[in-house]
């Protein structure tokens, strides 16, 4: 038989094991507790496991400008750049920030603090923009401190690419310029005049595309030379395929090839029986995430759209015109989206390039023009018109305009 002071032991043994246990449950959790708390404390403790963890704060980069900011009011953020080990209160926004990692995270009294938040921090980019007569570069999106070049006045309706630490840009007319800064520029004998539309960069090459059906190729913005003729009217050339290889469009075929000297011949290409008179062959794909390839038929006369998932087998032209009297002029594609913009700033968006939602708030343009810029980068489009850039962080729902003041009429965009 065992004693009263057995039975007392027992218990004593048994309830200190339990608060070991909770103890450490609790501390586990996040709460630092000890066996020897009293109950009260212990439930105390547990009390605060049931509040409400905060949300880690949000981290916007942009234009060498740091903004964290934290879903609820009254909370206080800390943060930290590698391989700081202090952490600093956040008050203003951080500037002159050109890189780095930074870690953050936010408390507030009777709240669990947030999970610390990393985020390596690039930039949009150098952000080149070219058109008749002028060349515009951002450095970094900074848009209110634009660096302008007006020494090409011949540049006419001109396109650019970016490879090996080089940009080149080739105007309709066969006019030529590179830099290897975006500030910078040399010219260089003109290609013959083809009325070239565009030109991309692809294994060392850069490759161009003209309306007379030629395709012409260099390493170096100097040493052009004609590979193709006769191809009938090239409006669009892409880099695919991790850059591994180009796509053009033309007013008949698609063509797919490495090098710009092979070229493979789609001949499924749905808007090869289309009038094209006033019509434009435009091409998108988004990198990010595997979606279908789309070819947009574009101009004066309403905007058709094509699918294709393999570069061969087309679906039918599906019509985005919805009503409006628009000259549409670009497409671009990022985040999982493919955007549409015309001459009246109207934009179209779409997740799949078939079904498309006409957005509410138009671009600001100079009304009617026929060439416009169109990118993606960093999570921004951007868009220039006339002499406006405008800028969407939220596809195409609102746009922040920046005025040029230079005039000019931008014709393409790039991002690096």
């Amino acid at each position: 038989m065992t004693t009263i002071k057995q039975r007392i032991d027992n218990v004593t043994e048994d309830v200190s094991a339990g608060k070991d246990s909770i103890a450490h449950a609790i501390t586990v959790k996040g709460v630092d507790t000890v066996s020897g708390d009293t109950f009260a404390t212990m439930a105390a403790n547990i009390l605060k496991l049931m509040v409400i963890k905060l949300d880690v704060p949000t981290i916007k980069y942009d234009a060498q400008t740091v903004t964290l900011s934290s879903k609820m009011s009254g909370t206080t953020i800390y943060y930290r750049f590698n391989p700081d080990t202090n952490w600093i209160t956040y008050t203003n926004p951080l500037t002159n920030i050109t890189g780095g990692t930074i870690e953050t995270y936010c408390k507030k009294e009777g709240y669990t603090s947030s999970e610390i938040a990393t985020q390596t921090l690039k930039g949009m980019g150098v952000v080149t923009i070219v058109g008749d007569g002028i060349i515009v570069t951002a450095a970094d999106g900074d848009f209110d401190n634009l660096e302008v070049n007006t020494d090409f006045s011949t540049l006419h309706n001109p396109h650019i690419a970016y490879g090996n630490g080089l940009y080149v840009v080739v105007g309709n007319y066969g006019e030529t310029i590179y830099s290897s800064d975006a500030v910078n520029w040399d010219s260089h004998a003109s290609i013959e005049d083809y009325h070239w539309n565009d030109v991309t960069y692809c294994n060392g090459y850069f490759v161009a595309v003209s309306s007379a059906g030629a395709i012409a190729r260099c390493t170096d913005g100097v040493d052009w030379e004609i590979i193709h003729e006769g191809k009938g009217c090239l409006s669009k050339i892409i880099t695919i395929h991790e850059g591994n290889a180009m796509f053009i469009l033309s007013d008949k075929k698609t063509y797919e090839t490495t090098d710009g000297t092979d070229l493979v011949e789609t001949s499924t290409y749905p808007f090869q029986n289309y009038n094209l008179t006033d019509m434009i062959t435009y091409g998108a794909y988004s990198k990010e995430s595997n979606t279908p390839f789309v070819s947009f038929l574009g101009g004066d006369t309403g905007g058709l759209c094509s699918t294709t998932s393999d570069y061969t087998y087309w679906t039918n032209p599906t019509n985005i015109n919805y009503g409006l009297t628009e000259t549409w002029n670009n497409i671009c594609s990022g985040a999982g989206k493919y955007m549409i913009v015309g001459a009246f700033g109207h934009v179209l968006v779409s997740n799949d390039g078939r079904d498309w939602e006409v957005k509410n708030n138009t671009i600001e343009v100079s009304g009617g023009l026929n060439y416009c810029g169109l990118t993606y980068s960093n999570g921004k489009f951007i868009h220039a018109s006339g002499d406006v850039i405008s800028i969407s962080e939220d596809n195409g729902e609102n746009w922040v305009t920046h005025q040029t003041g230079v005039g000019g009429m931008f014709s393409d965009v790039i991002v690096v």
